[in-house]
């Protein structure tokens, strides 16, 4: 295969896309790290591959590829089996239909709301607040389609995945703060579950979900002099009492060595070996200030549906945040259907102190879990359960596969 180049900017989510879709193909395409817009894109060599000086643009032996919807149709055909445009003519039509429904009525206006914050375009209030609206209304139809989904077409990621997480990944991180993601909580599940995918993981990297929304850049305009007024009599101010701060009870606990948010990275940064992490976990675990729990589910004979117990999973971890700083965990769709006739769902789990009272009152269908503590002389075979959960794909003790994972860190 030829030699294939992606001439954009770094960070250009419409090459998201390309290069994700390269990546679930097995397709190498280079990138130019010291490409820059108002530089390189006017350049006599450019503008005779983009006359119009727009990117992305992939370079290929036939000569140039415009468009990004274009060019990840391209790379999406290198390959059949992996089924990027599903695996059917309908399915087919049905991740052409969504592809163009993003271009339409979720990139537009995104960009409309995002470039004003990076002053790419004035900063006009009216026409951003148009925008919100317009996003707010495309997300609530790809919120009601992905209620009974894990993905958009299909019973995995296509193209149609790929193409509409590349348009949110900014948002995600910028403007759509717990407030609004609250009103899209099937598009925040499917989000990220694709982003923690290794192919999307290795061109947008992690995403952290936006806390606070970004705001539009202040005017710089001239303020109008105000007139000036008699100055009227002021009371003596009196001084208000500091609120006094209320610490999380997990705060109040002697201080570990381990360190929570270092192990959170160390896991992360693993990427596609994620057991090299077991080796830093191991070695610095506090069993004195965390714990270790298994958490199964009590009503896994229910589970005759696969993609109902990724729902069930996506939907639980995405509602605790208030215990974020002091948990990491993975829960697990285990594929015992042709064993049990049914699906089961657990998970591993470590927290901050002996209790799991702080995580099962940050939301109620904790309770519809099993907690047990598993102590602090785990078996090997114990280690080895937790390792393969939360960085294999099939448990190796007893050689069930692991259906589907949700991290939550």
């Amino acid at each position: 295969m030829s030699e294939l180049k992606l001439l954009t900017y770094p960070g250009d989510f419409r090459a998201f896309k390309c290069l994700i879709a390269a990546r679930f193909n097995g397709v190498t395409v280079a990138t130019d790290p010291d490409f820059k817009v108002g530089t390189t894109d006017k350049e006599a060599w450019f503008l005779k591959l983009s006359p119009l000086g727009k990117v992305p643009v992939l370079q290929t032996s036939e000569g140039p590829l415009l468009e990004s919807n274009a060019i990840a149709r391209h790379l999406a055909r290198f390959r059949n089996d992996t089924e990027l445009f599903g695996k059917s003519f309908f399915e087919n039509a049905q991740v052409d239909s969504w592809i163009d429904w993003s271009s339409n009525e979720l990139e537009i206006p995104v960009c409309m709301w995002i470039y004003p914050i990076f002053e790419f375009l004035p900063a006009n209030p009216k026409s951003v607040n148009k925008a919100k609206q317009d996003v707010k209304k495309a997300l609530k139809v790809l919120d009601a389609h992905l209620a009974s989904r894990s993905f958009l077409v299909g019973r995995k990621v296509t193209l149609a995945d790929i193409v509409l997480v590349s348009t949110l990944v900014y948002p995600m991180k910028m403007v759509f703060d717990a407030k609004f993601r609250n009103t899209i909580k099937h598009v925040t599940r499917w989000f990220m579950t694709c982003v923690a995918m290794p192919e999307f993981t290795d061109v947008v990297n992690e995403v952290n979900l936006c806390k606070t929304e970004m705001q539009l850049p202040k005017s710089k305009g001239k303020k109008a002099k105000k007139a000036k007024q008699p100055k009227a009599k002021q009371a003596k101010k009196v001084k208000k009492p500091k609120p006094v701060r209320i610490r999380h009870p997990l705060d109040m606990l002697p201080k570990s060595a381990f360190i929570m948010d270092t192990w959170k990275k160390t896991y992360s940064n693993s990427k596609r070996d994620y057991y090299k992490s077991m080796e830093y976990f191991w070695a610095n675990f506090d069993y004195e200030g965390y714990s270790i729990w298994r958490v199964d589910y009590k009503f896994n004979a229910e589970n005759k549906v696969d993609w109902l117990c990724s729902n069930k999973i996506g939907g639980y971890t995405q509602r605790l945040d208030d215990v974020r700083k002091w948990t990491f965990g993975v829960m697990a769709v285990l594929d015992t259907f042709e064993k049990s006739a049914c699906y089961e769902v657990m998970g591993y789990w470590i927290t901050r102190g002996d209790s799991m009272k702080h995580l099962l009152a940050a939301h109620e269908e904790g309770d519809t879990f099993t907690w047990v503590n598993m102590g602090k002389d785990l078996t090997e075979a114990q280690k080895q359960d937790v390792a393969d959960l939360w960085c294999g794909e099939k448990l190796k003790g007893s050689g069930i596969v692991v259906n589907d994972s949700v991290v939550f860190k």
